[in-house]
């Protein structure tokens, strides 16, 4: 039976890509082990995350063990669908089919991270982040906090009736904020990039999900534990999805999983952190890593917190003055109105 499948550089797209990962979930169905054991489709470029979805739904269906999509067009969405499947597979780990298995994830090529933009200090706030819903522009930031608060995001801010007041709401928001370092730091530009990296997005689904009970495991022999290897090579990592994938590490490790990530080839990474990220050797290293991206969630959270609390107190003094010269322009028509 066929055993290896390699379509690279076909000029494959999303519907074919579909129309792949249906057949092998098919095939699995009549057989008991994987129905593949490598599928390549490297250098396809109009295979993107639609079609990334469907080959990690075939992943997590045990229809197939290796996937590579090198040099694909996958990005933010596609990426997490596999953080997703891998999560699926680690629950399932002590079936046979997955005990002592080795699966292949490589997204390698695939520019899903983000550059590390510094914000100039004394930025204005603009009426724009006022109406921006917490919820859309930090999607990664609320998953990843969600088992340590409750409620998130998802508060919805009082918004202005005008472009004046919007205006107003602006500048006070900056004057109340004005010596908010972290508030800066993580403004609305910075979240939504944020939001758009997919090896954040990729190592949250692990994050989140590998201390559920579901997931956890108690083997603690090498030989017999789930091994994942997961190739992002070049794929534009910057500092804080490094941090993730750390913890991402560590997260499926409490489940038993050996997971590798492969980050060479991504600008500004050092030796160290590579090893730390690909094996076990650097555990110290790894720790600090993955303790420095929870940091960064929290400061997140809290700087997110304090924008809602500004952008209330923004809103109730613009009311407040709205309301002034609502009283200041009545007083005025009903003293001309006694003297007519």
């Amino acid at each position: 039976s066929l055993k290896r499948l390699d379509l690279s550089n076909n000029k494959i797209t999303d519907v074919g890509a579909i129309a792949l990962g249906r057949a092998l979930i098919e095939s699995r169905e009549r057989t008991s082990g994987f129905a593949l054991d490598q599928i390549i489709l490297d250098n396809n470029a109009l295979i993107g995350d639609d079609g990334a979805a469907a080959l990690a739904k075939a992943v997590s269906a045990g229809a197939v063990r290796s996937v590579h999509l090198r040099s694909c067009s996958i990005r933010a969405e596609g990426a997490a669908e596999f953080g997703k499947a891998l999560i699926e597979i680690v629950k399932h780990s002590k079936t046979r089919q997955f005990q002592s298995a080795q699966i292949e994830i490589d997204m390698s090529g695939n520019h899903f991270g983000i550059s590390k933009p510094k914000k100039k200090k004394g930025a204005a706030y603009s009426a724009s982040l006022l109406r921006d819903k917490a919820s859309s522009n930090i999607k990664f930031i609320g998953k990843s906090l969600q088992s340590r608060i409750k409620g998130g995001f998802g508060m919805g801010l009082t918004t202005a009736e005008s472009d004046d007041d919007e205006e107003e709401m602006g500048n006070v928001m900056g004057e109340i904020l004005s010596d908010d370092e972290d508030v800066e730091e993580f403004d609305s530009d910075r979240l939504k990039a944020i939001a758009r990296c997919g090896a954040r997005l990729f190592s949250s689904e692990i994050i989140n999900r590998a201390s559920d009970s579901s997931v956890q495991a108690k083997q603690t022999n090498d030989d017999a534990r789930l091994q994942i290897m997961v190739g992002m090579r070049q794929c534009c990592l910057d500092d804080g999805a490094i941090d993730a994938l750390a913890a991402a590490k560590i997260g499926a490790r409490k489940s038993g999983t050996i997971l590798s990530i492969d980050i060479t080839m991504n600008a500004g990474v050092d030796d160290a952190t590579k090893a730390a990220l690909k094996g076990d050797e650097e555990e110290e290293l790894l720790s600090s890593i993955a303790e420095r991206h929870s940091n960064e969630m929290k400061r997140i959270l809290e700087a997110q917190e304090r924008r809602e609390a500004a952008a209330e107190v923004a809103a109730a003094r613009v009311q407040e003055q709205d309301r002034f010269l609502e009283d200041d322009l009545f007083d005025d028509f009903d003293y001309d109105y006694d003297e007519y």
